[in-house]
């Protein structure tokens, strides 16, 4: 997995046009809240990484549940689409939830998810 040396969801969060995000975020639980934390600092992390894949939508839990452990989730079976593309990601994000910031996160992009599995996995066409 590739270990991220910045981190971007703060800032991301922070600007101006989030603020509704920003607004969502305070309505939802502990755990859901880092979890919608964790998938922004993937999709940026995505991005940042490969500048074909512009991630518009990604699902943490899409392949396999999430675990959680204190200010940690960890991401084995998550999908992102790019492109009207689904592709596999497994990520380990580790939060300082007092801040809402990501303090370290590793990822690795999978491979492309065949669209004859979408239906069975949830996934928006």
């Amino acid at each position: 997995m590739k270990e991220a040396s910045a981190f971007y969801a703060a800032t991301i969060l922070s600007r101006p046009e989030n603020r509704s995000a920003r607004d969502a975020l305070k309505t939802l639980s502990p755990s859901e809240r880092n979890e919608q934390i964790c998938d922004t600092e993937a999709m940026e992390q995505i991005r940042r990484t490969d500048s074909k894949l512009q991630p518009d939508r990604l699902i943490a839990y899409a392949l396999e549940n999430t675990q959680v452990d204190g200010d940690r989730l960890r991401a084995p079976g998550a999908a992102f689409r790019s492109a009207h593309r689904w592709f596999r990601l497994t990520f380990d994000c580790i939060l300082d939830t007092r801040r809402g910031a990501v303090i370290a996160f590793r990822f690795a992009i999978g491979t492309l998810i065949p669209s004859s599995r979408w239906d069975d996995l949830h996934l928006e066409r």
